[in-house]
This record gives structure tokens, C-alpha cells and sequence, in this order.
């Protein structure tokens, strides 16, 4: 049985979600504070977390998220935001929370729960590198070993991760790939896993040594989940590897966002003055 962790100090909202999560056979537990969720989560393992936006402020909603993240990095965790739309929905999807802003969503979510629930750590095992140069190549896959991934293999073009991916479609639950390789570059993969009708739905976070605001911005638009400078910081690295694993779980888009909101990544970082 999955068990449900609630912040809200809404008696409505908390009256619907214990009548839905009773529905679906998931324990529930509310709480009317951060402080007294971070209190349970130190104490107990719970499978979701849920966030009621009336009553926090966005900043306080990430925040609460990341930490409940280090009790359980692969909890389901996100706002629910069901008598008004979100207007900060992008920040808590972009390091892997879930938005709910209708109660037919939610229960989507509930109904899908046994299925993803079920999967055993073994369907979160593998990780494919892709890096043409061949120390790099070693360097980032015995990295990534040591975060706790036992099975990390490295392909040194796109097309040999192609080849990999379509022979052993179900043995990998992420990609961490180079963005300029000789003839087919990360994009051109990242392209390629999107049109992909098996595999479109596979996480692919971006290794590059130019972490231009160009190429964020192209990786967004080509359907990235992540992008990181090399070398990677262990803690960034293995951050995003867990929003992988939630993503996953939760069968929620791959896309660090969607191709019509990169234009409004560009203009933010510009209004930041970082171009």
C-alpha cells in the first residue's frame, strides 16, 4: 500500500484528497505545516508528497520538495493546486515535481499508482553514457558508478548508442550524453530518443564542457531533462540521476520543458542579464 504525505491547512482540500486516497487504497496523512512534514519525513517513508499551494509560497514549496527528496529521492513529490492555477508551475517541474491543478489529473495519478510502485529497483539500474573521447568516456561512467549505479555502460558515438538502445530497450532508465560529438552530436540523439515511439519517453541529461545559454537553449527545444557543465559536481550529477528515477516512476514527461517555453527560458535569462 502506498502511503500519501499532505501540507495543507485547507480542511476542503484535505476533506478530497483523504476521500480520493481512500478510494485507491493509499494511506494518508496531512499535516498543516512544512515544519511538521519535514518531522514525518525524518521519521517515516512515505511514497508521495503533496504540496497545497494556497497555503505556501512557491520558494517554500522547492524547497520543501528538495529536502523531502533526501529522505526519499524516488518519492513522487508535487503541488496540488486545485482551486487556481499555479503560476510558478515551471520551477517545481523543472527539478521533477508534479503540478495538479485538476482533481481528474490527480486521480489519474492514484490510478497509476500500483503499476509504478511495483517496480523493483532492477528497472532503475542502468545508465547509458554516450562520449566520443575515450577518457572522458572511463572517467564519467566510473563517476556515475560510485554515486551507487552498478550498471553504467559507455558508447562512444550515437550511433553505437542508437544501436544499444533499440537492441536493449528496457534495460536503461536514463542517458547521460556529450553534446558535440563528430558527426551526430547530442542534439541530433536527443531528437532521435523523442521521435522514438519505444523509447520517447527515456530521460537524457547533457554533459558539455560549453554550457552556453545557446545550448541550453537548444537542448530545451530538442526535449532535455537535464543540463550540467563537466565536469559535473557529484552532488548535481547524482540530483539529476534521482529526478530521472522520478521520472520514471511517475511516467511524467522527460522534457526539462516544453519546446514552446524554451522562448521564455531565453527571455528570462536575458532579463538576468546572462547573455
Amino acid at each position: 500500500m502506498a502511503s500519501l504525505l499532505c501540507i495543507s491547512a485547507d480542511p476542503e482540500v484535505s476533506r478530497k484528497l483523504e476521500a480520493m486516497a481512500k478510494r485507491h487504497d493509499v494511506r494518508y496523512r496531512v499535516v498543516a505545516t512544512t515544519e511538521s512534514a519535514e518531522e514525518w519525513l525524518s521519521m517515516q517513508q512515505f511514497d508521495i508528497l503533496l504540496i497545497d499551494s494556497s497555503g505556501n509560497s512557491p520558494k517554500a514549496i522547492v524547497q520543501t520538495l528538495s529536502s523531502a527528496w533526501n529522505h526519499n529521492p524516488t518519492m513522487h513529490g508535487g503541488v496540488l493546486s486545485l482551486s487556481k492555477p499555479f503560476s510558478d508551475a515551471f520551477d517545481v517541474v523543472l527539478i521533477g515535481g508534479l503540478v495538479f491543478e485538476e482533481e481528474r489529473h490527480l486521480e489519474s495519478f492514484f490510478t497509476s499508482l500500483p503499476t509504478n510502485l511495483s517496480l523493483g529497483e532492477t528497472s532503475f539500474y542502468g545508465i547509458l553514457v554516450v562520449e566520443d573521447l575515450d577518457s572522458p568516456r572511463d572517467i564519467i561512467c566510473a563517476y556515475i558508478e560510485a554515486l551507487g549505479y552498478p550498471v553504467v555502460r559507455g558508447t562512444a558515438s550515437v550511433d553505437e548508442a542508437i544501436a544499444e538502445l533499440e537492441a536493449n530497450p528496457y534495460e536503461y532508465f536514463c542517458i547521460v550524453s556529450d553534446l558535440q560529438m563528430p558527426k551526430k552530436s547530442g542534439i541530433d540523439l536527443i531528437e532521435f530518443i523523442r521521435a522514438h515511439s519505444l523509447l520517447r519517453g527515456l530521460p537524457i541529461v547533457v554533459l558539455t564542457s560549453t554550457p552556453s545559454t545557446e545550448n541550453l537553449i537548444a537542448c530545451i527545444r530538442a526535449g532535455a531533462s537535464g543540463f550540467l557543465a563537466k565536469p559535473p559536481k557529484k552532488l548535481h550529477l547524482q540530483k539529476e540521476l534521482e529526478r530521472c528515477k522520478r521520472i520514471i516512476r511517475a511516467e511524467a514527461s522527460p522534457r526539462l520543458c516544453e519546446p514552446e517555453d524554451a522562448e521564455a527560458v531565453d527571455a528570462q535569462l536575458r532579463r538576468i542579464h546572462l547573455l
